[in-house]
């Protein structure tokens, strides 16, 4: 992860072990899935090459603060955007899946899980 401002860009990187390159895995996702979702779906993706299945994401690529007024009031301000480890800023076009697949209403199964496990 780095963190960009006008005139520096800082570097952090993590020193933990992959855990996840030893188990079989996939992210499931949809249309809901927004902000920390994605932040979380867009690395494993980069960084794993772990699949994605389901809906194309929301497409949250930025980050708010909320500002207290003296009124009792609040105020959420923009204070950031963020970019997938591979530089793409996903805000308003979203990520897409690897592999598309919809839960249909009117089944009993839920088709993106089952999905998922086939994957698996």
């Amino acid at each position: 992860m780095s963190q960009q401002s006008q005139s520096n860009t800082q570097a952090f990187n993590s020193t933990g072990t992959a855990r996840l390159l030893s188990y079989p895995t996939v992210v499931l996702v949809n249309k809901g899935s927004a902000s920390a979702a994605e932040i979380v779906a867009g690395a494993l993706r980069d960084d794993r090459q772990i699949k994605l299945i389901g809906e194309k994401t929301f497409g949250k690529g930025t980050v708010q603060d909320r500002v207290e007024l003296s009124n009792g009031g609040g105020l959420h301000v923009t204070v950031g955007r963020w970019l997938t480890p591979s530089g793409s800023w996903i805000h308003e076009d979203g990520i897409a899946v690897d592999e598309e697949v919809s839960d249909n209403a009117e089944t009993s199964e839920d088709e993106v899980l089952a999905q998922a496990l086939q994957e698996l």
